[in-house]
């Protein structure tokens, strides 16, 4: 890919929000991997925000429960992005 090209990925996810809050099983086992994939996440997004990438991160749940407002967000970083900004 080139600089300022538009990527769908999926991510994986860093935290858990509320209210689903942690597996009760194995908790310590999620909170360490969950920081890990905290950790690569920023590094990756970092590299990607330096090579010209806007990075958007949508959660499942929030595409899921409201697409429009996704698609809005979506929309507006590319009706904005011109070459000499990203």
């Amino acid at each position: 890919m080139t600089k300022g090209t538009l990527s769908w990925g999926r991510s994986r996810y860093c935290s858990v929000p509320k209210p689903h809050g942690f597996p009760s099983r194995f908790t310590s086992w999620w909170r360490e991997k969950l920081s890990k994939n905290f950790d690569r996440d920023q590094i990756v997004r970092k590299k990607l925000e330096a090579l010209g990438f806007i990075v958007l991160r949508f959660w499942e749940t929030d595409v899921l429960r409201n697409p429009a407002s996704i698609a809005a967000e979506i929309r507006k970083v590319i009706e904005t992005w011109t070459p000499s900004n990203g």
